[in-house]
């Protein structure tokens, strides 16, 4: 399964840095869209996989997360489904958005934006003009041991996630629009003739 697709299948705040940057970015978000570079690393890694792509936001429960290099793959959701296409596998994947995403990472970019309801938040020491934020989620059945989020001019820089094995899965955003126009067809999807489709749990 693609390491991003299990990053999606994701109360102390500290005040009033969480105020000014974090729930400043999330309050009132209603679309999302740009580039990414994903970065996996881990001990079993001789080196960090790279991938890049483009993705884009639509609350509430709809996305379109796409893989374009060094191979092809399209997470898409309705807000009541989640598909996952592997192009070259001429593979699909179905699963209930309620099941998949419910106190995950997912929620902060897609869900509703109450933080507090599923992660402990806490501040990180300020560098280079950063201010990070981790997030432990309140629920021990994650898959996640934490999220750290990075911001620079309050513009989302960074989401890292650590996994229970040690694995690290880093995104970098780059071009990132906020509240800006998006076409909501884009988070249909239909599954081309001749792939083979399944049902997830």
């Amino acid at each position: 399964m693609n390491k991003f697709f299990a990053f999606l299948f994701c109360a102390s705040v500290t005040f009033p840095v969480y105020a000014d940057d974090l729930q400043q970015f999330f309050h009132d978000l209603r679309t999302l869209h740009g580039e990414f570079t994903q970065r996996v690393a881990a001990a079993a890694l001789k080196s960090p996989r790279l991938t890049h792509g483009v993705f884009a936001v639509m609350r509430p429960g709809k996305f379109r997360w796409e893989y374009n290099k060094p191979y092809q793959q399209q997470l898409v959701s309705d807000g009541k489904n989640i598909w996952i296409y592997d192009v070259d596998l001429e593979q699909v994947t179905v699963k209930k958005w309620s099941a998949a995403v419910s106190d995950t990472p997912a929620q902060l970019l897609a869900g509703d934006g109450a933080l507090e309801k599923s992660f402990t938040v806490k501040s990180l020491p300020v560098a280079n003009g950063e201010i990070g934020y981790e997030l432990t989620p309140n629920k021990t059945d994650t898959g996640f041991s934490a999220i750290k989020l990075v911001f620079a001019k309050h513009e989302l820089k960074k989401m890292i996630l650590q996994d229970a094995l040690g694995q690290v899965t880093t995104l970098e955003f780059a071009h990132l629009q906020r509240n800006a126009a998006v076409d909501s067809k884009q988070f249909q999807f239909t599954p081309p003739k001749g792939v083979d489709v399944l049902e997830g749990q």
